[in-house]
């Protein structure tokens, strides 16, 4: 870059929480990714790129909008969506499937305003623009949120974690618009909790020791599917989930189609597929969030949903976990009395006498939060919030146990954590179920695997 050429955001030996001594310059063409573990460094770093927090030393200006309001230039798409103009905290859990396609709350066109069809074509969101925001995947409001952000045409755009809950074409490809937007002239800033997840030729820093340091590129090869080996089938386990010719249709829309799958006790099952395979749905069906359970033969633990049994008597023995969670989970408890609420399976927690104290506490030590165990859940980062809602699941001794996109926000050490929590506490008698996009850091505990894009539908 020219030495004329005024950078967007200038830090001078600027100091924040987590980080000291901070020089960079963001300049137009060019793109930045910052790899922060788990912590509230990841949430400084935001405040003070944004304008919402002063450094506590050095200077912090913006060069090349002079005395302009930071936010007529700037586009910031967090993690979760918690703006005025939608909210899923104002939505009950599950109830994108409860919903029509185009009947609760704000439509896709309606929150993204004017957008250019090639790049709705190329976001694969054209399709989306009448339906409701509350019946999209995690991985479809992904998508449908930076299109929004780039649809505004802004100077700077700042992303946490855009490609979590993606597949691995879908990865590249949002990656790859990233990038041809930068060319054009914007700057981007990308906050990660690992440098492998987001690929590409771009500038790489890593928080290490209070400093960033810069980091090599990451490959493509990063993001390859990951190649699922065909395990023999165990007939030997009672069965504890059972899916017997299960079809799940919105109007013509057929997501699943004459499905069958059992998984029995003692099976560690890797449940694989691109995004709109059917993954979240199945456990949806499973843990009773989805209607259309009730019009099919889903059975646990040889009893079919729906037949003399409440809702809360069939969860009883099972645990959950999924993406959606953590848009929805907005309670305003402890982050002790958050990992409680996975015993009863709601956002409440149990009675007292419900609690194995010992087991609390070794999850709140095991997943690095005894610092804010007392502290409200709702003022941690994101992802500290998602090692909680982790812990959460794992506070119930379940017979089943559902993961879906468990590794989904965490940062390296926290994916580590989850892995060998499981590798080590699991008993021969549980099953579980580990829903995953992700190539690398899968469980070697997973010992059967099902990929939903072979099923032909």
């Amino acid at each position: 870059m020219s030495s004329h050429i005024l950078p967007w955001i200038d830090l001078n030996c600027v100091s924040i929480p987590g980080i000291t001594n901070w020089t960079w310059q963001l300049l137009p063409n060019t793109c930045h990714v910052f790899a922060i573990e788990r912590g509230n460094a990841w949430t400084e770093v935001v405040g003070l790129l944004l304008g919402r927090k002063p450094p506590q030393k050095g200077e912090r200006t913006w060069p090349a909008l002079g005395v302009r309001r930071t936010q007529d230039h700037i586009e910031f798409v967090p993690f979760t969506e918690q703006s005025r103009a939608f909210s899923a905290g104002d939505y009950f859990l599950g109830q994108r499937y409860h919903a029509g396609w185009s009947d609760e709350g704000p439509s896709v066109r309606s929150f993204i305003g004017s957008i250019e069809h090639s790049l709705a074509e190329r976001l694969e969101i054209q399709t989306l623009l009448d339906r409701s925001l509350i019946t999209l995947s995690s991985g479809q409001m992904r998508r449908v949120r930076l299109a929004r952000a780039l649809a505004r045409k802004p100077d700077v755009l700042i992303l946490e974690d855009p490609l979590a809950g993606l597949d691995a074409e879908r990865r590249l490809m949002v990656a790859s618009i990233i990038t041809e937007a930068v060319n054009y002239g914007m700057a981007v800033v990308v906050l990660v909790a690992q440098q492998k997840d987001f690929p590409g030729n771009v500038h790489r820093h890593t928080l290490e020791g209070g400093r960033f340091e810069a980091q090599a590129t990451v490959t493509e090869t990063d993001f390859q599917r990951p190649v699922d080996s065909v395990m023999p089938e165990n007939h030997s386990g009672e069965p504890v989930l059972s899916f017997n010719n299960v079809t799940v249709r919105y109007g013509n829309n057929t997501i699943i189609n004459h499905f069958n799958w059992t998984v029995r006790r003692g099976e560690r099952w890797r449940l694989t597929g691109s995004n709109g395979a059917g993954k979240s749905t199945l456990l949806a069906l499973a843990w009773g969030d989805h209607p259309q359970v009730f019009g099919n033969d889903v059975q646990l633990f040889g009893r079919r949903r729906g037949e003399g049994q409440t809702l809360w008597e069939a969860r009883e023995p099972i645990s959950w976990h999924a993406p959606e969670l953590h848009a929805h989970y907005q309670e305003y408890l402890t982050v002790r009395q958050t990992i409680t609420t996975g015993i009863t399976g709601s956002f409440t927690p149990p009675p007292s006498n419900r609690i194995d104290r010992d087991r609390l506490e070794a999850l709140i030590r095991h997943f690095a939060l005894g610092s804010v165990a007392d502290s409200p859940y709702r003022q941690l980062p994101a992802p500290a919030q998602r090692a909680a809602l982790i812990a959460r699941a794992l506070i119930k001794k379940a017979d089943l146990i559902l993961l879906d996109e468990p590794h989904q926000g965490l940062d390296g050490p926290d994916r580590q954590r989850l892995n060998h929590w499981l590798a080590e506490d699991l008993e021969a008698k549980q099953a579980v179920v580990f829903a995953t996009h992700e190539a690398a850091d899968q469980p070697t505990w997973l010992n059967r695997s099902l990929n939903l894009d072979s099923m032909a539908y």
